[in-house]
């Protein structure tokens, strides 16, 4: 995975500026000059910054004094010669409350400001397209007629001519006998967002899009046209022959320059249209086809090629159409066929068509009430700007890839059911503004919310609708105009909650017709997140601006915004409907994702808050073709609610009554159960009494548990649409890889279950439970009775990389003549570490040796009872440094139980910080600057035992105070996040694997981090009842994203604030403690705070620093890249965790044979333990007689000698879970000559004379003595390192 960490200046998107200087005509402006700036992303963090900081006075000028909100400035000057600072006026004082109330903050105006005009278009410089739309009215209203005939002849005709006519499924039989024709239209206008100026700039560099309404005249049409397509397939005729009027005059001037064998120039005044044609349909339905007019470049006065604008030629029809509109109800049926009954005419109703149809009535009426609230509603043009920034950021629309993103991105999915769906976001405002009405379980009406909200408030009610509607049981009219009748009753619009409503009762139209639920679900809980972003605004864990959240940042990454992400291989799915059906929805590509999203939504249940099916942008057509064929994958999309998602048994209606004369009223929910459900479904008798249907999952592992969601989509979708059937990879889903890095290698597994051992967190926890029982039980052997055993150990937190596993020491794994022993390389046992606190006694001594002394005695007790009570029990006291006369903790207990599990046992005496605080400083009471001097006095031996001391205060303080808190409140994060630990042990592997942990960050580190994405807007602790913030995420791929996400934008200068302790804090608040200013002493760049670390002191005081803190950023920016790729079709979830090693100085190889952590490795070799190329190494050193050494790991025993010696020479790199190589990159400095001191502290070598006549006087100069240095490393490392390579 490259990294790349430089910065040019010319990859951030810039974004155009309003002109200030006069304003001049696009004909005089050099070519190109308009297209930079339309082309414009306006999606740039740095740019709008920039933007609003210079919409601020510059408080540092003291030449100007303050003018105010408005800029004025004044030039008087005070008495001695300061600049006299004029208060702000009453007005101004208004303003600044009114923003405050009306905008959520001052800043968040200023910053709402700067993005408007970033998102519109100039106007001013579209002039070559009004006189491109004043050509094309000239031309189309030019037009000769085309007589009745044959659709099949009519079509066949356009096609010899190069255009094919995008007739629906299904297409006109031959024996019609109805007619298509063409006369010019009647009228000819713009409509959508051009006339009122509300365009609003696409996402991924799509062009603007002019809508132009081509009315059809009423003379084409007859009464029952509303029938079987008919509509729609004159209608696709007329547009094809406005294509076919446009072609030739699009080519001519291209066939011109032809005829006389070279390339001509066009006039500027040439009045022909030099246009590409192609078709575009919206959600891939053929009835919903537009043409599509793009200018070539060409130099001339119509070439508007430059601003990135496309013309959409929409064909309509008139209101008083002869088309019976009173016949589209969306109650009756449109299609006729033999489908069963299901309405009083016999035919089942079209709702979806029948909407479609009206649509084509209403783009007139559309644009007037457009016009009339940007007219009454002043701040309604700003709100549907935001609101339409918003829903792009998100994926409800189209998206492309631009050529920014060529390389680092794959193609953005879009959410569907939005595609064509603009003007349903002014219908939502003009809802909010002027009210409607809700019919649910009750009749309700929605109060208007007025004319007087800001474009802020408004853009907020819109997501507060959004976030409070249940589409699937609420139907919401409104009416466009209060005068008039409506067209149909809203009881026509009954769906018994298989699609939503969303009607104009005067047009009749309902503009959600045809968009799946679980889009609007998932509509629903974006709109529920922003909600929570601006909610917690002020919030101090919130890490991220808000407006930044709500309208810059990119939401479409699939990893970060889905919980679960399947993709889905439609190659081999077969559909089993009606054709009326599959007409109904407009063809089968259509019909099957419906049907497909309706069958998953039933399956999935209370498990999912929200499917989305997400499918790449549609392209353009070519004209001589009917429509571009869709992707075969599309992606489905799975926000999770946690409490029910991973349920093992779906539960269904109970079972029949004995009586048989009783009326059963739950027959038909048994048939519709297993219906859905098939052989899988089965009655079954529950504790309680029940006798259900039911569908039970089996699994026998919490990972193989996490996969339920998926499993349930994998048995639908074969068992419905047959998907998977041939295709085995046809349902695809990479939480398997996920899971593989976090498990042991294969061949060692097996080794474990053959003999037998213990494994996993809760066997851990037991054998923990089980030794506090027989520790408290020795009260009558030690002379304190034991007050409480902490537990500290990742491993007992479920947060440990590994689940663990317990090697006994009698076990075969161990024998040197099992079929199952234990290679050399996986022989590893971690230590679980623990502490006990005794009872409180004066008996202790207060001398801090004779403390340490006591301790030993104590574990000494221990391990002789243990043994005793124990048989197979080994316990042994170990010194960490070897040192028994030290005043610093250095004893502990090491335990072996005989099931196998390795305990680190070390005693806690409270007595110790007060001692060591009165060798710190034994004389409080004494002036600073006196104490100052008193220690210039001290002699070398007390200076050495203060700073002994001060080492021994800072270990007691992170081991006894601080890992115990942690342990606890990360163990309450684990039971109240269920994705919190796999997020944890994912995040510790990346950061390990690519060489950091351990090393450099503390794995505490890592927990706090990870906590930061669970907890942001929230807190530690939540209130009974209450439920958790739609942000949390529900599995560990996501978390794993969201986290790798904020490591990459993280500005970790200004530190990090993480409420995991909550209510154990004095008072139960968890507000932000007071950042104070770091020591001269501190070596760690990032300052993560806690409730009680102000500081930010305990766990990144030694680390990571800058150098290290800058890598981490590099590397999770370009795993933030790798992330965007990754959408479920590829298998490159392990390419995340494999460390490019290019960028070294200096490579270390380590002797994997002897590595006992090589087989947790992300890439294993299994040669190395098993018989072939090191069979005769393995005989020969009898590494298969080791004993076994709990916590032994010689590789990172070196690798810490080696960052201890060589701390000011170079940084040195590792990965701690099976790494077999060093890395190391020299301090630069430290390369170019310099005099030569002693104690230089570095290894430096004299650099020869370049000048034989130099002055003997003259200082030798040095330089670092790279070949010296990794000479000594080599002894260093003898019989465990391999080779030492020296990269250019």
């Amino acid at each position: 995975m490259p990294i790349d960490r430089k910065r040019k200046r010319g990859d951030q998107p810039q974004i155009s500026t309003e002109r200030k200087h006069a304003v001049h005509s696009i004909e005089d402006e050099p070519a190109g000059s308009s297209q930079d700036e339309a082309n414009a992303t306006w999606d740039s963090d740095q740019e709008l910054a920039n933007d609003s900081d210079t919409s601020l006075d510059d408080e540092g000028d003291e030449e100007h004094a303050w003018g105010g909100l408005n800029g004025v400035t004044t030039k008087s000057v005070g008495q001695h010669g300061t600049v006299p600072k004029k208060p702000p006026t009453g007005e101004e004082l208004r303003t600044i409350k009114d923003a405050t109330d009306l905008y959520l903050s001052s800043s968040f105006k200023l910053k709402i400001d700067a993005l408007l005009p970033k998102v519109r278009p100039k106007y001013d410089r579209f002039s070559p397209l009004e006189k491109s739309l004043h050509s094309l009215h000239s031309l189309l209203t030019s037009l000769s007629d085309v007589p009745p005939r044959s659709p099949i002849d009519a079509s066949g005709e356009l096609l010899r001519r190069g255009i094919a006519v995008p007739y629906p499924t299904p297409e006109p039989p031959e024996d019609t006998k109805w007619k298509v024709a063409f006369a010019k239209p009647q009228d000819i206008s713009l409509v959508g967002g051009w006339n009122t100026k509300l365009l609003v700039k696409r996402k991924d560099g799509l062009p603007y899009v002019i809508d132009l309404a081509v009315e059809m005249p009423d003379s084409l049409f007859q009464e029952k046209d509303y029938l079987n397509n008919r509509f729609f397939h004159k209608k696709a005729f007329y547009l094809a022959t406005i294509a076919a009027a446009l072609l030739p005059l699009a080519n001519s001037k291209e066939q011109a320059s032809k005829k006389k064998g070279i390339r001509q120039t066009p006039k500027k005044d040439s009045p022909l249209l030099n246009v590409e044609l192609s078709w575009e349909t919206a959600g891939t339905d053929l009835r919903s086809t537009a043409l599509i007019i793009k200018h070539k470049p060409d130099g001339s006065l119509h070439d508007f090629s430059s601003l990135n604008v496309q013309i959409r030629v929409i064909a309509v029809i008139s209101p008083s159409s002869p088309i019976s509109l009173h016949r589209l109800s969306p109650d009756r049926s449109n299609i006729r066929s033999a489908h069963p009954s299901t309405t009083k005419d016999g035919e089942s109703a079209t709702p979806i068509y029948n909407s479609i149809l009206l649509q084509h009535t209403i783009a007139r009426s559309h644009l007037l009430r457009m016009y009339n609230l940007q007219k009454n509603v002043p701040a309604f043009g700003d709100a549907l700007a935001l609101l339409k920034v918003w829903v792009n950021q998100r994926g409800y629309g189209e998206s492309a890839v631009s050529d920014e993103n060529v390389g680092t991105r794959s193609t953005q999915w879009t959410v569907r059911g939005f595609e064509g769906m603009g003007s349903w976001w002014v219908v939502v405002l003009d809802y909010l503004v002027n009210g409607g009405e809700v019919l649910g379980a009750k009749k309700e009406k929605r109060r208007p919310l007025g004319h007087s909200l800001s474009s802020y408030q408004l853009f907020r009610a819109a997501l507060d609708f959004f976030s409070r509607q249940d589409w699937s049981q609420e139907r919401v009219f409104l009416r466009t105009d209060p005068s008039a009748n409506a067209r149909f009753s809203a009881n026509a619009y009954e769906t018994n909650g298989t699609d939503a409503v969303f009607a104009d009762l005067v047009s009749g139209v309902n503009f959600l017709s045809g968009v799946p639920l679980g889009s609007l679900e998932m509509l629903k809980y974006d709109a529920q997140m922003t909600l929570e972003t601006l909610s917690n605004a002020n919030c101090p864990a919130m890490i991220n601006d808000p407006f930044d959240e709500v309208f810059l940042t990119d939401k479409r990454t699939l990893l970060s915004r889905f919980d679960v992400v399947i993709s889905i291989n439609l190659e081999d799915a077969k559909l089993s409907l009606p054709l009326d059906i599959i007409a109904e929805y407009g063809g089968p590509y259509n019909a099957l994702l419906s049907s497909l999203n309706t069958t998953l939504r039933s399956g999935l249940g209370n498990r999912a808050k929200a499917i989305a099916i997400l499918q790449p942008c549609p392209q353009l057509t070519p004209l001589d073709e009917r429509y571009s064929v869709s992707e075969n994958t599309v992606l489905l999309g799975i926000i999770l609610d946690i409490e029910h998602a991973h349920r093992l048994v779906d539960y269904g209606p109970p079972a029949a009554a004995e009586d048989d004369n009783t009326k059963d009223p739950h027959s038909e929910e048994r048939a519709k159960f297993r219906a859905l459900w098939g052989s899988k479904a089965e009655l079954r008798r529950f504790k309680d009494g029940r006798i259900l249907e039911s569908v039970v999952w089996e699994v026998s592992t919490a990972d193989e548990r996490a996969h339920i969601p998926y499993l349930v989509c994998q048995y639908l979708l074969k068992q419905h649409f047959s998907i998977g059937g041939k295709l085995p990879n046809a349902v695809q889903w990479t939480g398997d890889e996920w899971d593989e890095l976090l498990k042991l290698n294969g061949s060692i597994v097996q080794l474990y279950q053959a003999a037998k051992v213990q494994t996993g967190f809760k066997a851990a926890m037991s054998a923990f439970d089980g030794l506090v029982k027989t520790l408290k039980s020795m009260d009558d052997e030690l002379p304190l009775a034991i007050l409480n055993v902490s537990p500290v150990s990742p491993l007992l937190r479920y947060t440990n990389v590994f689940s663990p596993v317990a090697v006994p020491p009698s076990s075969p794994l161990l024998a040197s003549s099992s079929s199952v022993t234990l290679p050399a390389c996986a022989r590893y046992v971690p230590l679980v570490d623990i502490v006990i606190e005794f009872e409180k006694s004066g008996r202790w001594p207060d001398d801090l040796k004779a403390i340490q002394k006591v301790k030993m005695a104590f574990l000494e007790a221990i391990a002789a009872g243990l043994g005793k009570k124990v048989n197979g029990l080994h316990a042994q006291i170990v010194l960490d440094d070897g040192d028994a006369e030290s005043i610093r903790d250095t004893a502990r207990l090491e335990i072996l139980t005989p099931e196998g599990w390795a305990f680190s046992a070390r005693i806690c005496h409270d007595r110790e910080a007060t001692l060591l605080d009165d060798i710190i400083d034994d004389k409080p009471h004494i002036p600073k600057a006196i104490k100052k001097r008193l220690e210039k006095n001290a002699t070398p031996q007390e200076i050495q035992l203060r700073h002994e001391a001060i080492q021994a205060k800072e270990v007691y303080i992170r081991r006894y105070i601080h890992g115990p808190r942690h342990h606890r409140a990360v163990a309450a994060l684990s039971h109240r996040f269920s994705a919190y630990t796999g997020t944890v042990r994912l995040v510790k592997r990346w950061l390990a694997s690519h060489w950091l942990l351990g090393g450099h960050i503390q794995e505490e580190v890592v927990e706090l981090l990870c906590a930061i994405v669970f907890l942001t807007g929230s807190g530690a602790a939540k209130s009974e009842g209450e439920k958790e913030k739609a942000s949390v995420p529900s599995t560990k791929e996501r978390a794993f994203a969201l986290v790798v996400q904020f490591l990459a934008k993280w500005e970790w200068e200004g530190g990090l604030f993480v409420p995991i302790y909550g209510s154990e804090v004095d008072g139960g608040s968890s507000a932000a403690p007071e950042v104070r200013s770091a020591s001269t002493s501190r070596r760690g760049a990032w300052t993560i705070r806690t409730e009680r670390d102000a500081e930010g002191y305990i766990w990144t005081v030694n680390g990571p620093d800058a150098v290290v803190a800058r890598r981490i950023k590099d590397i999770a920016r370009a795993t933030w890249n790798s992330l965007q790729v990754i959408d479920g079709t590829d298998a490159g979830v392990k390419n995340l965790f494999l460390h490019p090693t290019t960028h070294y100085e200096v490579l270390v190889g380590i002797d994997r044979a002897h590595a006992p952590r090589y087989f947790q490795s992300v890439v294993v070799d299994e040669n190395v333990w098993q018989k072939g190329k090191y069979a005769n190494a393995i005989s020969k050193d009898h590494d298969t007689e080791l004993p076994l050494m709990p916590g032994f790991d010689p590789t990172q025993l070196l690798f810490t000698d080696l960052q201890r010696v060589y701390d000011e020479t170079f940084k040195i790199f590792y990965d701690p879970y099976g790494g077999t190589t060093f890395g190391i990159i020299f301090d630069p400095t430290l390369k170019a000559p310099r005099p030569f001191r002693v104690r230089g502290g570095y290894n430096s070598a004299p650099l020869a004379k370049e000048d034989d006549k130099a002055k003997e006087k003259d200082k030798t100069l040095v330089a670092l003595n790279v070949e010296a240095i990794l000479k000594e490393i080599q002894r260093m490392g003898e019989g465990l390192i391999t080779n030492i390579t020296l990269q250019e």
